[in-house]
């Protein structure tokens, strides 16, 4: 079956043709649907920025497809460029918010150092969706990068039993020393060195970690 390819993705695209369904879309000619496969296949292989302009060719093709625009802003925030992102983003945000569309509109700010306007897009994320680890962990971030350390503790509280490297811990530490609690940043600290040391963290992080950090909250 001959390949159709188009100039700018000739070399990038050619290893992805080995894949059935992509011959075939290939053989049909351009479409939304062609494009879209090789975005996927671009980001699997971690090729962000191969990925977006792959979904801006979909988008080209079909400019009212809401999961191409989506493909297209989180491929542009995996490639790391939150100022093309964010244009992106507050167009699908008018269309309807979405835990995972707030988070991403927060983190892009607050990786442009636009902590201030990060926050609300990002408490808005834990609003909707509690649970989201990330969104959790990048308001915790503005809040200390505003200087806001009480701001930040209750979210990285809420998210230290996951913590698997003791990047938690070591960032509530600091909220703690910056907010005045001098053995509840102890305790934190203890906690980070322990998941840092390895072994099993599920049962380390209880004994040096939020067991200490209890005692030392205790009136």
């Amino acid at each position: 079956m001959k390949k159709v390819l188009l100039p700018e993705f000739d070399r990038a695209f050619s290893a992805l043709l080995e894949d059935d369904s992509l011959q075939l879309l290939a053989g049909l000619g351009d479409s939304p649907e062609l494009h879209e496969l090789r975005a996927r296949g671009f980001a699997e292989r971690g090729s962000h920025l191969m990925a977006a302009r792959a979904w801006r060719a979909a988008l080209d093709l079909d400019p009212g497809g809401t999961n191409l625009k989506t493909g297209l802003a989180n491929a542009l925030y995996e490639a790391r460029d939150f100022r093309t992102t964010g244009p992106v983003l507050d167009e699908l945000l008018e269309e309807g918010e979405s835990p995972e569309l707030r988070f991403l509109r927060g983190s892009a700010l607050l990786n442009e150092q636009r902590a201030n306007e990060a926050v609300p897009h990002l408490e808005r994320a834990v609003e909707l969706a509690p649970d989201l680890e990330r969104a959790r962990a990048e308001l915790s971030r503005a809040y200390l990068a505003l200087d806001r350390p009480e701001g930040a503790i209750p979210h990285l509280r809420r998210i230290l039993e996951s913590d698997q490297n003791g990047s938690y811990a070591y960032r509530l530490a600091t909220a703690y020393r910056r907010a005045g609690k001098k053995d509840l940043s102890e305790a934190a600290r203890t906690a980070a060195r322990a998941d840092r040391r390895g072994g099993d963290l599920t049962a380390l992080r209880p004994a040096c970690g939020m067991r200490d950090l209890r005692r030392a909250e205790a009136p």
